[in-house]
């Protein structure tokens, strides 16, 4: 009997430490505006701690990105950077909570003093590989559905041309690439291509969702007639009267005469 107690106060005395570590993944979202307030699609967010590799993406058309983070004590860095915007960088706690928000305003102009990398790093006399980038594709229609075995070309064009992907059941692709701009065209038949050309940066995830529109039926040929038949009003037909032969005269009848 005193065992059982003693089970039931460890179990109690445990419970709130269980509960605690039930979250391993946060839904971080970003929003990201200018200072009016005015969303700031297509803003680049990396986030993640000191030192490591961050993850990131770009923002939608609201300005707002979702990433999964690990919740913890520790600091971690979110960098968001824009076209014609100052950079900004903070330091932020990611909370064991299941989701939460941060609002970042941007300041037009440019900010070189705040582009200076938050870790050094560190010289090798290794021969050291080329830096990678990673990339993740998420292909959709406009109705919101997965695009399954839709076909991802990276800079088709290029002389060095990148990998050839193709989308699984949820309409998802990834992929390393080196650092730099890249050119990513997503084909799918009965829908348009989608081209889209994004900045990799060196050993930084970057999401890209790619959002296919229906093909128009303009181009559909309802008939095409063969060359060999032709098409028209037939040709008229001519007959030729001919007089009427071998035909005698009736022999005529006395009329009756009524008395």
């Amino acid at each position: 009997m005193a065992a059982v107690r003693i089970a039931a106060v460890l179990l109690i005395a445990f419970a709130p430490l269980a509960c605690a570590q039930q979250n391993l993944q946060s839904i971080v979202t970003l929003q990201v505006t200018d200072l009016t307030g005015a969303p700031i699609p297509g803003a680049q967010v990396d986030i993640g701690p000191e030192c490591t590799g961050p993850v990131g993406g770009e923002t939608d058309q609201n300005g707002e990105i979702s990433l999964d983070q690990r919740p913890g004590p520790w600091d971690s860095t979110l960098t968001v950077t824009a076209q014609g915007f100052c950079p900004e960088t903070r330091k932020i706690q990611v909370q064991d909570q299941r989701a939460q928000i941060f609002k970042v305003k941007m300041q037009i102009g440019g900010c070189p003093s705040k582009c200076s990398p938050t870790c050094a790093e560190v010289e090798s006399t290794e021969v050291q590989k080329p830096a990678q980038g990673r990339i993740a594709v998420f292909v959709e229609d406009t109705a919101g559905g997965y695009v399954p075995g839709a076909q991802i070309k990276v800079d088709p064009s290029s002389p060095s041309q990148g990998p050839i992907l193709m989308t699984d059941d949820r309409g998802r692709a990834s992929s390393d690439l080196p650092g730099g701009i890249h050119t990513i065209v997503v084909t799918e038949p009965g829908f348009e291509k989608w081209t889209h050309r994004i900045e990799v940066p060196n050993a930084v995830g970057r999401t890209v969702e790619a959002m296919l529109r229906v093909k128009a039926l303009c181009d559909v040929v309802l008939f095409n007639p063969s060359p060999d038949i032709r098409l028209g009003v037939p040709e008229p037909v001519f007959i030729l009267l001919q007089p009427l032969l071998n035909l005698n005269a009736l022999p005529s009848r006395p009329m009756k005469k009524r008395w």
